[in-house]
């Protein structure tokens, strides 16, 4: 299903304390990307991703979690990929 760039906007104005002009520069991709990780908080993979890393773990697909302070693993993605950053 193909949601619009405003639809997603005005979900994630919804569900956040945060206005339009703060998603208004995004792409479509990052804030539907945005929305799936706000809709399944419950469900992530949290991973310790030391600072030198966190450019590496982003082109991967990791996304930070600002309120936790710690990247974690999007739902869907190869969960192998960030087997470095997971914890024993």
């Amino acid at each position: 299903m193909y949601i619009s760039k405003n639809e997603l906007i005005r979900r994630l104005v919804s569900i956040t304390d945060k206005n339009r002009s703060e998603f208004a520069t995004k792409t479509v991709e990052t804030l539907s990307a945005l929305y799936e990780g706000y809709v399944s908080r419950g469900e992530r993979t949290y991973i310790e991703v030391p600072y030198k890393d966190k450019d590496i773990a982003k082109l991967l697909g990791a996304m930070y979690d600002g309120d936790k302070k710690k990247w974690y693993i999007p739902q869907g993605a190869n969960v192998n990929l960030f087997e470095k950053w997971m914890q024993k």
